[in-house]
């Protein structure tokens, strides 16, 4: 993240930290070098609801270098909805993108998302929004 981000931390887990950012945007940076399960996802669903505060927050996800999702935790988030106006995903390798592209085909929500490989790109983006 670049310095003229503001960012306020809410919550750490182990798998990714919770940061809330400008313009209603809720960021999950997950860390490096793990596999993402069905209860970190479950986690995750369950602090944006907490912390969206029954506003409609866009989402930034950012996948740590070397990490990858269950097919567990892919499926749950794929049938699970998240009432946002936009998600953005940050993407840092070949085999994220082939996961995240699965994704993006069989989820079930209807609001955009897009594949980035930069923070700054993916936050433009979701402030055209």
């Amino acid at each position: 993240m670049t310095a003229d981000i503001v960012k306020i931390k809410i919550v750490e887990t182990k798998a990714f930290t919770l940061y809330r950012l400008e313009n209603n945007i809720l960021f999950f940076d997950y860390l490096n070098n793990i596999v993402i399960n069905l209860d970190d996802i479950k986690e995750a669903f369950d602090l944006f609801i907490e912390h969206s505060e029954g506003m409609s927050f866009k989402v930034l996800l950012a996948f740590g270098q070397f990490s990858s999702i269950s097919a567990e935790a892919r499926k749950y988030a794929e049938n699970k909805s998240m009432p946002t106006p936009a998600q953005a995903f940050i993407i840092r390798n070949l085999a994220q993108r082939m996961l995240a592209k699965f994704y993006h085909v069989f989820r079930k929500d209807d609001h955009p998302l897009k594949f980035f490989g930069k923070v700054e790109e993916a936050l433009l983006w979701l402030e055209s929004i």
